[in-house]
């Protein structure tokens, strides 16, 4: 009896718990590691998510709400629509943002160190206190953008 009440209570711990990929868009949602190539988040209230390391290729995320510290370290946003996302304080290291439409995007205070900018739009974007420390910028539209930033 004391090892099947041991067994339950293990199989209840939420210690080694995995992203459940197939849960709603909310605050603090974990999707890390979520094959979520193309998905639609419009205004998808995301604050506080971990999408880190997660596959984010073509999504579609027109404004959306990623503050808060939302976590996106290594994914991979390649082609992904943000436009007008607001970003605040999120967390963008070595992420792939390469060819990403980011125009009139909120991302003060973001962390973009390493980042893959290449060919993104970040046009009318408001980078106040942006970190690119070390982020690929090759071809990057900052046309009206408040580059107000570490940005080497």
């Amino acid at each position: 009896m004391k090892r099947f009440v041991l067994a339950l209570l293990f199989s209840l711990s939420p210690v080694g718990a995995q992203a459940a990929c197939s849960d709603p868009a909310n605050p603090g949602v974990d999707w890390h590691d979520c094959d979520m190539t193309g998905a639609h988040l419009e205004g998808a209230p995301l604050m506080g998510a971990d999408l880190s390391g997660a596959n984010l290729t073509g999504a579609y995320f027109f404004g959306p709400l990623l503050d808060e510290g939302a976590r996106l370290n290594s994914a991979n946003l390649s082609g992904a629509t943000l436009r007008g996302a607001y970003m605040r304080s999120t967390i963008l290291v070595g992420a792939n943002l390469q060819g990403a439409d980011m125009q009139g995007a909120n991302l003060v205070g973001a962390n973009l160190a390493g980042a893959n900018l290449r060919r993104a739009n970040l046009q009318n974007a408001n980078l106040q206190g942006a970190n690119f420390e070390g982020a690929n910028l090759e071809g990057a539209n900052l046309e009206g953008a408040n580059t107000t930033s570490t940005i080497r």
